[in-house]
């Protein structure tokens, strides 16, 4: 049973040789369609100082929720709280710690409170699902699996002896596992990997790629931790593309941001097509 990953960040079961976490369709999904921004508000970021809370700086397009909130981008995405000097980043139900926002390459890290030190409880489960619905459409998904890794909590109803499982506590549900499985064994898998015939999926949640230090050759549960201490990277970069013009592109290619010109291709629609602009193909000119 093999584990892939979709357009929706959601998980599927393919044939045998297939890896998981692999999102090759992504740019390419990103491409076939033409986005309108709003444009920011550029006056009124100017008469918004950049605030703090701990070691985080905040300015737009991210804002204080004691700031006005002309300070921030158009969206609630944008909120941050303040409490005992930690920056905090809410989605719904949700509340992440925010690491990192770094203002030159548009990124911001966030971590689950739970595995919110390097030296977590190797026994705890994360709290939260951060796969790519959960974050509002301030950050940009299409690239989201390139800045990020998944880790996978699964179990098994047989051991596993690949070096990439590693023994980890469960953090599945248990009331939906059959009373007659009567040993389960737990493990964690960073990055890509098979999903082993006995085993099921319990959990995935994701680890920025740039910050990760666990060995994927050779990992280890307390490394594992470590990379998920760092948080889950998100970019931003979008809310500055509202000055690209129609039929463009906008990208972000080694920390600058650019519009690139497409072209429609033509389509003939015949009777009982349905005319939808998302499924028209564009191209690089």
């Amino acid at each position: 049973m093999i584990l892939m990953w979709n357009s929706k960040g959601e998980g599927e079961e393919l044939t045998s040789g297939t890896r998981a976490g692999r999102h090759e369709d992504a740019e390419s999904d990103y491409l076939s369609s033409v986005v309108d921004f709003i444009c920011a508000n550029s006056t009124a970021q100017d008469n918004c100082p950049s605030s703090s809370c701990g070691n985080v700086k905040i300015s737009y397009p991210f804002r204080l929720t004691s700031s006005p909130k002309s300070c921030g981008y158009d969206d609630s995405g944008s909120e941050l709280e303040c409490h005992n000097n930690e920056t905090i980043f809410k989605v719904g139900n949700a509340r992440y710690i925010v690491r990192d926002i770094n203002y030159a390459t548009y990124s911001i890290w966030m971590v689950d409170p739970s595995m919110n030190t390097a030296n977590a409880n190797l026994s705890s489960c994360p709290l939260y699902p951060n796969d790519l619905p959960s974050w509002p459409y301030l950050f940009s998904h299409n690239y989201f699996f390139d800045m990020n890794r998944p880790v996978s909590f699964l179990h098994c109803l047989a051991p596993v002896s690949s070096s990439s499982y590693v023994e980890a506590p469960f953090c599945g549900n248990r009331s939906s596992i059959l009373s007659n499985s009567s040993r389960l064994y737990s493990y964690v898998v960073e990055g890509d990997g098979i999903v082993e015939d006995s085993c099921m999926l319990d959990h995935v949640v994701w680890s920025s790629r740039a910050k990760g230090t666990s060995t994927i050759s050779n990992p280890s549960l307390a490394g594992i931790y470590g990379d998920l201490s760092n948080g889950v990277e998100l970019s931003w970069f979008i809310v500055h593309c509202g000055d690209c013009p129609r039929f463009t592109v906008c990208l972000l290619e080694d920390s600058r941001i650019t519009c690139k010109r497409q072209c429609q291709d033509d389509v003939n629609w015949s009777i009982g097509d349905v005319s939808d602009p998302s499924s028209q193909i564009f191209f690089s000119c």
